[in-house]
């Protein structure tokens, strides 16, 4: 875990890990009474951070009216002119963003509220990143491998600020790890994984955490958008169950799940250098992650690396694409050292685009995320292009091909040595 302050978008330099930097924000924000605006990202890792952070500041004495809630629109990001405003509009002098990601650029909201207050900014996040807004105390664990989740980082924030936050946040905490890496990548005792974790894991069943977890997510990716919805759901369940059964999570994964099953069967399309499988879908879900886990879980080809799902019917401008990056599953058995970077991947076919404004133009909704599981969002007429730098379709040259099978290797006609050289002729009975 590593915190620090940016004062540009250019202060990246690393800094002393300082949790208790944001332990005293946290503090802070209750003894103070101060309005405080809470931006949890909408997946189960943000939600769940978000619950664990609402549930400190209220154990800590802040008035739940004192705490609103700002979820970016569909689509969109904190880092948008549209929701900085949105976000402003709430007169907070804390804001407190989970999970949303980083990157370099101006403060999420402005320093100095509309009546003249200081607003103060801490962002707590997990993912990939060298820059930061200005004006912002990061907690980051993006350097820090094993990458705790955003969830386990809150929990591990807030859990000396009070002492009801080891049980009544623990569930929570785990739902975020299972949300981002599945039920059986974490080795709770190990790293930043506590053991007594491992322990609530036991009791309540993967089984019962997962499929919470499909729950929490469905909401986000309808295309109604009912993230909201998902929010007070979240903060009302006491336990997995409560999520679980909750009416508006299980009318929204009916929906999802039928979208899935309709646009997951679309034919991949392949890179000219075999390392990409790109799938192209148009819906107004948000389908386009799940579909590329699964292709990525199943589909082999020699020198794949990444599958890539395009929806060009998801943005609400119409003529924009989202499109979702994971690697394949056989090359996560790999070392972590050995994995391929697929937001440096991603970079590389950028770089080919022959269009000197192109970089400039996607700007910072391209290749954001994690090494393992990226993205973006672009102009559809930016996608094509990228695409045509992937030369998706265009088949490789037969020279250029990595061989599927050594080639047999051919007899010498010029060989002398024959198996009677080291084996004796069986003699015929009437030679005895």
């Amino acid at each position: 875990m590593t915190a620090k302050r940016t004062s540009s978008p250019a202060d990246t330099l690393p800094h002393p890990k300082r949790p208790r930097i944001a332990r005293e924000f946290i503090t802070e924000c209750a003894r103070g009474g101060h309005l405080t605006l809470l931006v949890p990202d909408k997946d189960a890792d943000g939600l769940s951070s978000g619950k664990i952070m609402h549930h400190t500041l209220v154990s800590l004495g802040l008035p739940p009216e004192r705490i609103k809630v700002h979820m970016p629109s569909k689509s969109s990001s904190v880092f948008q002119a549209d929701e900085r405003a949105k976000m402003e509009s709430h007169g907070a002098t804390r804001v407190i963003a989970l999970d949303q990601g980083s990157r370099g650029g101006p403060p999420l909201v402005s320093p100095v509220s509309t009546r003249g207050k200081d607003v103060r900014t801490l962002i707590v996040d997990h993912h990939e990143s060298d820059a930061f807004p200005a004006d912002a105390l990061v907690v980051t664990a993006c350097h820090s491998p094993p990458i705790a989740t955003s969830s386990l980082l809150t929990y591990l924030l807030c859990l000396p600020l009070h002492k009801s936050v080891r049980e009544a946040c623990a569930v929570p905490a785990l739902l975020g790890v299972f949300g981002d890496l599945g039920p059986s990548a974490v080795k709770w005792g190990e790293g930043p994984w506590p053991a007594y974790l491992g322990d609530v894991v036991k009791k309540v069943t993967k089984k019962a955490l997962s499929e919470a977890v499909s729950m929490m997510n469905a909401p986000r990716r309808t295309a109604e958008y009912r993230v909201y919805d998902a929010w007070e759901a979240v903060l009302r369940a006491r336990t997995s169950q409560d999520i679980s059964t909750d009416r508006t999570f299980l009318a929204a994964r009916a929906s999802v799940n039928a979208e899935v099953k309709r646009c997951t069967h679309a034919a991949p399309a392949f890179s000219k250098d075999g390392r990409v499988a790109l799938l192209r879908i148009h819906s107004g879900f948000q389908v386009h992650p799940v579909i590329a886990t699964r292709w990525a879980g199943h589909l082999r080809a020699c020198d794949l690396q990444l599958v890539m799902v395009a929806n060009d019917g998801y943005h609400p401008s119409g003529v924009h694409t989202n499109f979702s990056c994971r690697i394949v599953a056989s090359l996560r058995k790999l070392p972590e050292a050995e994995r391929p970077n697929l937001i440096e991947i991603l970079k590389e076919y950028a770089r080919n685009v022959p269009d000197d404004k192109f970089i400039e133009r996607i700007g910072g909704d391209f290749a954001k995320g994690h090494k393992e599981a990226t993205g973006g969002i672009i102009l559809t007429s930016d996608f094509e292009k990228f695409t045509e730098a992937m030369e998706i379709g265009v088949k490789p040259d037969p020279l250029e091909m990595t061989p599927r099978f050594p080639k047999k290797k051919s007899i010498d006609p010029g060989q002398k040595t024959k198996l009677t050289s080291f084996f004796s002729p069986v003699k015929e009975a009437s030679q005895l």
